[in-house]
C-alpha cells in the first residue's frame, strides 16, 4: 500500500530554488536591493555576447515564472510562524544548524548548499525552520515522557538509531565464468610480471563490449551501508580485509522483459567502519521529539481503513523505512520515517480521502482563520486561498479552527513544498 509520493522531504532541487526566488522577489518588490548578500538589482550577473543582464531583470523573470508560489509560500510561513510564537514555542538557530548537519551527512546536494552559502542555504535553513515548527506544533499536546519511560522506548526502537557497518568497494563484472577466473588469478598471481591490478581491470572493462563489464568501478562514490547490500555481496566482503579482494560470486537481475540475468564479480573492500551502538545521552533530545512525532505518526496509520480499527504500526514500518531509504546508500533516521507517515502517507494514491494528513489539517486551519490581505493585484488569486470562515475561532491544539469540520475545505491544500528562505 505504501508507495512512491508526489514529494519527499530529502528533495532539495526544485523546492529550494523556488524558495530562494520568492525571497529575493519580496526583497525586491519591497523596493530594497534584495536579500541581505545579494547585491542590488543593478548587479551584472551575466554578459552575453558583450551585453549585461543585470539582478533586477532576473528578478522580473523570475517574479513572472514563481511569484504566485512563492507569496502562498512566504504567507504560510509566516502564519506557522506566528502561530508557533503564540503557543510561546520557538525554533532555534541551534536546532535548525544540527538538523542541516544531521541531514548533510547524507545528502551531498545539502553539503554543497551549506559550503556555497548564499540565498540556496538561506532557503535550506527557512525550509528547514518551517519542517521543525510544524513539528513542534503537531506534538505540543503530547504527553512528556519521564527519564525511565523515555529509555524503555529508546530500547524498543534502537535499531533506528544505531549506526550501521559501511563499506566502501570496486567491483569487477563480467558475463563470463571463465573472464570472472582468468581475472581472479591476475589479481592474485605472485609473479608481478603477469599480475595486474584491480584498477587495471576496471579500465580493460570499462572498455569491453560485454554490457555486464561496462558496469566495473574502481571504488563506488560513498559509503554503503552493509544491511542494505544484497546477502552474497555482504557474505563476500565479510570475508575480506581493507584493500583484500573476494572470491569470484555470482549476481543476477532482472532484465528486458523482465528476463533473469546472470553475471560474475569480484568485489575488493576499501574502506570500512563499524557499526556503533546509539548513546541515548547525547541523543536524548531527538529521541524526545521522535517520540512525540511517532505518537502523531501512529493516530495517522490507525485511520488506514480495513485494518478492523488496529493499527498496523509493525507491518507498515519496514516498507517505509525501505521507501524513504530508497535511491540512498544509507540507512533513514527515524526521524525521515515518521515524517514521511505524517507527511506523504495521507497522498498514496490509494489513501487519498480515506485518512487524514496532520499538516493539511494544521495550515488550512491557519488559513481559515487568518487575516491576509493582497495589496498587489497582480496576486489576487493567492488570497482565494486564505479567505476566513466566519465564526471559526482557532483550536487549542493550533490545528483547525472549532467547527471546521462543517467548513468547506481551502482550495489550495497545505503545500508539501517548504517554505521559502529568508
Amino acid at each position: 500500500m505504501v508507495k512512491k509520493a508526489s514529494w519527499n522531504w530529502k528533495g532539495t532541487g526544485a523546492a529550494l530554488l523556488a524558495a530562494g526566488l520568492a525571497t529575493t522577489l519580496a526583497g525586491c518588490n519591497n523596493g530594497g536591493g534584495g536579500a541581505a548578500g545579494m547585491g542590488t538589482v543593478k548587479d551584472t550577473v551575466a554578459t552575453v555576447g558583450g551585453e549585461d543582464l543585470t539582478r533586477g531583470e532576473l528578478y522580473q523573470h523570475l517574479e513572472a515564472t514563481h511569484g504566485p508560489d512563492g507569496l502562498q509560500q512566504l504567507i504560510d510561513y509566516t502564519l506557522v510562524m506566528q502561530n508557533l510564537k503564540s503557543k510561546q514555542l520557538d525554533v532555534s538557530d541551534a536546532e535548525v544548524a544540527a538538523n542541516i548537519a544531521e541531514r548533510k551527512a547524507k545528502e551531498k546536494e545539502l553539503d554543497k548548499i551549506v559550503q556555497a552559502g548564499g540565498p540556496r542555504l538561506k532557503a535550506l535553513q527557512r525550509q528547514t525552520r518551517y519542517q521543525l515548527a510544524i513539528d513542534k506544533l503537531l506534538t505540543q499536546d503530547v504527553k512528556k515522557l519521564d527519564e525511565a519511560g523515555l529509555k524503555a522506548w529508546f530500547e524498543k526502537t534502537r535499531k533506528y538509531y544505531d549506526q550501521p557497518e559501511n563499506v566502501k568497494f570496486g567491483i569487477l563484472q563480467t558475463s563470463s565464468k571463465t573472464r570472472a577466473d582468468l581475472m581472479l588469478s591476475q589479481l592474485k598471481n605472485p609473479d608481478k610480471t603477469k599480475a595486474k591490478s584491480f584498477l587495471q581491470l576496471v579500465q580493460e572493462q570499462q572498455k569491453a563490449k560485454d554490457q555486464a563489464a561496462t558496469g566495473s568501478v574502481a571504488e563506488v562514490s560513498q559509503m554503503v551501508a552493509v544491511e542494505n547490500l544484497p546477502d552474497n555481496i555482504k557474505q563476500a566482503l565479510a570475508k575480506v580485509q581493507k584493500n583484500g579482494v573476494s572470491n569470484v560470486i555470482t549476481l543476477s537481475q532482472n532484465g528486458p522483459g523482465g528476463q533473469k540475468q546472470t553475471f560474475y564479480a569480484i568485489l575488493r573492500l576499501t574502506d570500512r567502519t563499524p557499526g556503533q551502538k546509539a548513546d541515548f545521552t547525547k541523543l536524548k533530545t531527538q529521541i524526545e521529539e521522535d517520540y512525540k512525532l511517532e505518537q502523531v505518526a501512529r493516530k495517522v496509520v490507525a485511520q488506514i481503513p480495513g485494518q478492523g480499527g488496529a493499527s498496523p504500526w509493525d507491518q507498515i514500518l519496514p516498507g517505509v523505512r525501505a521507501q524513504v531509504a530508497s535511491g540512498s546508500p544509507t540507512p533513514p533516521t527515524y526521524s525521515e520515517m515518521l515524517r514521511f507517515i505524517i507527511n506523504q502517507l495521507p497522498q498514496d494514491q490509494q489513501l487519498q480521502g480515506m485518512i487524514q494528513s496532520p499538516i493539511n489539517q494544521l495550515v488550512s486551519g491557519l488559513r481559515t482563520s487568518a487575516k491576509v490581505e493582497i495589496k498587489d493585484t497582480d496576486y489576487t488569486a493567492v488570497g482565494e486561498a486564505y479567505k476566513t470562515v466566519p465564526g471559526l475561532g482557532e483550536s487549542p491544539a493550533g490545528g483547525p479552527p472549532a467547527g471546521a469540520e462543517n467548513a468547506a475545505p481551502a482550495e489550495n491544500p497545505a503545500p508539501a513544498a517548504p517554505a521559502p528562505a529568508q
